[in-house]
This record gives C-alpha cells, structure tokens and sequence, in this order.
C-alpha cells in the first residue's frame, strides 16, 4: 500500500504543478493570432507592443525573434526552432513521469492483490474451517488492485487534460515562430533570385520595412539614406494641373513644406 499511496501524491503533486505553471507559461491564442496577423500585414511595430502586454512562452519567443532577428541574420531560422525546442521541453516537463505512474499503479495493485492472496492461502493450513477469515482475507488483498486502478485513471484524467494544454501550446508556438522568420526567409529568397531587378525596394516597402542604402554611386540626402513608408517622396505629390482643376484637391502631407 506504501508505494500505491506514493503514485496517489506524486499524480496531486504533478497535476497541481503543471497547472500552475501552464497558467503563466501558456499565452492566450488570441495574442497569437492577433500577432500572426500583424505580422502578415508587415506591422511589426504592432506586433512588438503586442509581445510586449502578452505573457507567456509564445509571447517570449515572439519578443526574442523581433529583438534579434535583425542581428542574427540568415541564422535567425535555426536560432529561432532552437528557443522554440527549449519552450517546448519546458513545457513537456513531468508529463512522462505522470505517464509512468498511469502505467505502474495498476501493476503495484496487482503485486499487492497477488502477495496478499498468497498470506492469505499460506495461514488456510489447518484452518480450512474458518472460511469467514479466509474471505476476509481475499477482500483484503484485492482494496490494493483497486486503489491502483483507481489512481491509474484519475492519471489518465489528469495527463489527457495536461496533453491538450501542451498541445495547443505547441500550435501556438509553432505559428508564431513560423510567422517570425517566413517573411525575412521569403524576403531574402527573393533578394537572390531578383537581384538587380529592382524588387528589392518595392519588397521592402510592401512589407513595411526600411530600405537602408549601404553602397550608392551619387550624394543623396540623410533622410534618404535610410527610409519607410513615412518618407515623404514614396508618395508621389499631386500635379499642380491636379490641383487647380479642383480646388478642393489637398495636396499629400510635407509637400507643401517641398
């Protein structure tokens, strides 16, 4: 009974413990697809301060990506599944010891049936008259085989109800991971394939990132060195026949300031 009653602790030990940290370490699904989704529009900024209110692993990994994907460069992929693996084993933690005990309590209650079944026959010699003690002694010996298998199925409760957490924790941090580095692997795939055909810059501006001109044949301004969409000249200003045609034609914002 000893070891059965050690199963019984360790599956309240394991389902209180993973239940807690699952409610700090899990991050809420609709964080995730709120930055999967700023993320497919190019909004990085957004989907920055929304790592930054979220808790939890996903929104972890999405605050380490943002911050170091710009100085990881190609590596960013393999860095990236490297954290998410960790998250991951973080959050698989324990769950095989729950599924030992699931399989080793019915076990120990049978070894406790079949031990005390075997007292109980060793003290019938001589005494095959008293049939009372005899039947006593079998009710005994079979509470073990039930508390074992009771302890197995409250386990089992317990792991499939950790295993859907962990599951759906897993999709989350696959989804944000994926969204993290898709749109810099495609960007630098087409940077390869297209080179010296101009797309770079109409890539970067479609995905709402900044064009950095590093090597360039002729003086431009500082402003146009490193730009956005909030550059004034991505822009083009509306013609001046434009505007006197309708006076109620307003001119795009800083050329007036041009």
């Amino acid at each position: 009974m000893w070891p059965l009653l050690f199963c019984s602790l360790a599956v309240i030990f394991l389902a209180v413990e993973r239940y807690m940290y699952y409610r700090q370490a899990i991050s809420d699904t609709k964080f995730v697809m709120l930055f999967c989704k700023e993320m497919t529009r190019g909004n990085v900024s957004e989907a920055a301060e929304l790592a930054e209110e979220a808790a939890g692993s996903a929104a972890k990994l999405a605050k380490d990506i943002l911050s170091e994907k710009d100085s990881l460069g190609r590596s960013l992929e393999s860095v990236t599944y490297e954290k998410t693996d960790r998250y991951l084993n973080q959050l698989s933690a324990h769950l095989d010891y729950l599924g030992v005990i699931i399989g080793l309590s019915p076990m120990l209650g049978l070894l406790g049936t079949i031990t005390g079944m075997m007292g109980t026959f060793s003290s019938m010699t001589g005494h095959l008259q008293n049939t009372a003690g005899v039947t006593a002694g079998l009710a005994e010996a079979l509470i073990t085989t039930i508390f074992g298998l009771v302890i197995a199925i409250t386990g089992m409760l317990v792991h499939a109800y950790l295993n859907t957490r962990y599951k759906k924790a897993t999709l989350d941090l696959d989804a944000v991971a994926d969204e993290g580095i898709n749109l810099d692997l495609v960007l630098e795939q087409r940077r390869i394939e297209f080179w010296g055909e101009g797309q770079r810059f109409f890539d970067l501006l479609r995905n709402n990132k900044k064009v950095i001109r590093e090597d360039y044949l002729s003086e431009v301004p500082n402003e146009a060195v490193e730009f956005d969409w909030s550059y004034y000249k991505i822009v083009l200003p509306v013609p001046n026949h434009e505007m006197e045609y309708n006076e109620n034609m307003v001119q795009n914002p800083e050329y007036e300031l041009h």
